[in-house]
């Protein structure tokens, strides 16, 4: 399911900064994925459990892996959530960004753990 999410883009100083929707999965799938193979996709996850990757994107994961391979044309970013009393941190985050640079796409900024 996708629903719109309204980002604040910086235009020229000769032009108002405009707010411009995007789109955000809440339950992602394979096909929503490869849309953005030349573009920038910004992952954002909890970690459940020991570590692991929340129901709604495990399989979002699991299809990039199994399927994807390379991306060398996609531009991404992590935004990794979780609870830092925990021993894996943040790992949903990690394991995504772990396995699309193992893709060799390409991240955007640093990481963004909270």
């Amino acid at each position: 399911m996708a629903t719109h999410c309204w980002w604040r883009k910086k235009r020229k100083r000769s032009s108002p900064d405009r707010a411009t929707a995007r789109p955000c999965f809440e339950d992602p799938e394979l096909s929503d994925w490869q849309q953005y193979q030349d573009k920038v996709a910004l992952v954002v996850t909890s970690t459940t459990g020991q570590g692991d990757l929340p129901d709604s994107i495990a399989p979002l994961f699991h299809g990039i892996k199994d399927t994807l391979g390379f991306q060398p044309n996609l531009r991404y970013g992590v935004i990794a959530l979780g609870d830092s009393s925990y021993p894996n941190f943040c790992n949903g985050g990690k394991q995504f960004d772990a396995l699309l640079q193992e893709q060799s796409a390409q991240r955007v900024g640093g990481d963004v753990i909270h």
